[in-house]
């Protein structure tokens, strides 16, 4: 603690961090910022090619074993399309029904294309995320969230308005979340708008 005495500020992007490290230096320290974005960069999607994605690295603590899970689980499953790599892509893949498209590590254009074309926007963490750019990329293209109600997650989504909240893990729940987004066209487009 006697390392953070000649600071004047601490700048979080997050009340859920803010939380975290106020114990050790103090609340009056701790300055809240928001991420942002570029709009200039962003011009909200009308496309929706009726297909669900994830991006983001391919880890135990992503939940993305959940997502496939869940995926497989839907009353009428739609096309997964999964952007990144990591540590369970084969484990992934091997389990992954034919559904599922794995695209690896995309950026730029090729990434915002994606994006712009999907239907939804899946964050499905059981780690503490902090302020996923993830989500505000997906929501500057007017893309609707489902996502985890972990960490700083829940200040990015409003549950109900521009997007879907479920509890970390569990796949019932995020099934659920997957079916009621696929099923109503127009719910996706005005949680989206909203975002």
């Amino acid at each position: 603690n006697k390392s953070y005495e000649g600071v004047d500020a601490f700048i979080v992007p997050s009340k859920f961090l803010g939380d975290v490290v106020a114990p050790r230096i103090g609340h009056n320290k701790i300055h809240l910022i928001r991420n942002g974005i570029d709009h200039t960069n962003f011009i909200p999607s009308t496309k929706d090619e009726k297909y669900l994605l994830y991006v983001g690295r391919l880890s135990s603590e992503k939940g993305v074993e959940t997502l496939l899970n869940a995926h497989s689980s839907m009353d009428n499953p739609v096309r997964l399309v999964i952007v990144g790599t990591g540590p369970l892509e084969d484990k992934l893949r091997l389990q992954a029904s034919s559904s599922v498209t794995f695209k690896g590590y995309c950026d730029g254009d090729n990434l915002w294309e994606i994006i712009k074309k999907s239907s939804c926007l899946i964050v499905p963490s059981e780690c503490y995320e902090n302020a996923p750019m993830t989500i505000l990329e997906g929501m500057a293209f007017a893309k609707p969230i489902i996502a985890s109600r972990i960490g700083g997650i829940p200040e990015q989504v409003v549950h109900g308005e521009t997007g879907i909240l479920f509890t970390p893990g569990d796949t019932h729940e995020l099934c659920q979340a997957l079916d009621v987004m696929m099923t109503d066209t127009d719910k996706r487009r005005r949680m989206g708008l909203n975002g």
